[in-house]
């Protein structure tokens, strides 16, 4: 098997994989969807870095179709990165704006990061829903593809980058 060098894994990359895997793999959806008692939808609409002036980002906001009911998957990504105060709970005013606004008919709330920073960071428990990296990971490290070999390279890369004792700087 190849081997990829990064000279650094970003939030951002981090999100762009989780994004592209969202919308063109049911299987890599239902890691998600196993979660919330959901077999099966269809992806509607997907966003990166979802603003609102006054509630803040949401990283991934993903609305699927299930049931006819629009159900939206709003996801921060974290690799290093120190919470921002109440971010949780933004996540949740955000989803209710959404379910007001008529985005979507509901949602569901998850955060995704390094099992170190899901065990470690107070703010990661807040989150009614969560998927390690490691679990990423796991299911790149399953399949047997070139592809599959070059994202599980750049998650371990993130991994790496959170247990090596890098310094987070709040942004």
């Amino acid at each position: 098997m190849p081997t990829y060098k990064f000279i650094d894994v970003l939030e951002r990359d981090m999100d762009m994989l989780f994004l592209e895997e969202l919308v063109s793999s049911n299987e890599f959806l239902g890691i998600f969807l196993s979660q919330i008692g959901i077999e099966e939808a269809t992806v509607v609409s997907a966003e990166h870095s979802k603003k609102d002036n006054e509630l803040g980002e949401s990283d991934l906001t993903v609305v699927l179709e299930h049931n006819s009911k629009r159900v939206a998957l709003l996801i921060e990504d974290k690799i290093d990165a120190i919470a921002q105060p109440e971010q949780a709970s933004r996540y949740i005013k955000r989803g209710n704006k959404g379910l007001s606004d008529g985005d979507y008919d509901e949602y569901y709330i998850f955060i995704v990061a390094p099992k170190i920073y899901l065990d470690t960071n107070d703010e990661a428990c807040n989150y009614p829903y969560s998927v390690s990296y490691e679990e990423v990971l796991n299911y790149f490290e399953n399949k047997n593809d070139r592809r599959s070999a070059f994202k599980a390279s750049q998650i371990r890369q993130a991994i790496y980058k959170k247990e090596s004792g890098y310094q987070p700087v709040v942004h």
